[in-house]
């Protein structure tokens, strides 16, 4: 019974959600590029595209499962700093709105990072190149957008 209230009482951090994408997003780099050095699917000699460790049968499961997760947990990052925006970082209604409309950035990284698992490398590099800079770009303008908030409003 005592478990079960601990477990109600237990608050998901923000610093937990990033930890979690980041390990899962390094265990699937690793993972991948494991079993496509065994595999000689690297075509370069210096460090490999990414993306080329991703083709192949079993690490294209893996990173699909892996990059999944991890864009599941982004997401849920997202809604996360979405509502300590809105809760702390907000002195008026401009300031929450801001807030909602920043997250949307975060959640178009989101998507873009599941379509990139998704999609393969050698299915269609060129919707797997454009979900993969979808992804970075989304990424840096909602980390942009969150910072600037969150300096404008110290406390």
């Amino acid at each position: 019974m005592n478990r079960v209230r601990a477990l109600e009482q237990a608050e998901m951090r923000a610093s937990t959600l990033v930890r979690l994408a980041t390990v899962s997003v390094l265990l699937c780099v690793v993972f991948t590029y494991a079993m496509a050095t065994t595999q000689s699917r690297i075509l370069s000699d210096a460090f490999p595209v990414i993306s080329e460790t991703f083709v192949g049968k079993p690490q294209s499961s893996v990173s699909e499962f892996i990059l999944g997760w991890a864009s599941l947990v982004l997401f849920g990052m997202s809604w996360t700093i979405k509502t300590y925006l809105e809760r702390y970082a907000s002195r008026d209604a401009s300031w929450r709105r801001w807030a909602r409309r920043t997250t949307w950035f975060g959640y178009a990284a989101a998507v873009a990072l599941a379509l990139t698992a998704t999609i393969n490398y050698d299915e269609s590099f060129r919707a797997h190149i454009t979900a993969a800079f979808g992804f970075l770009f989304n990424m840096v303008i909602w980390l942009a957008l969150v910072i600037h908030q969150l300096r404008r409003h110290p406390n």
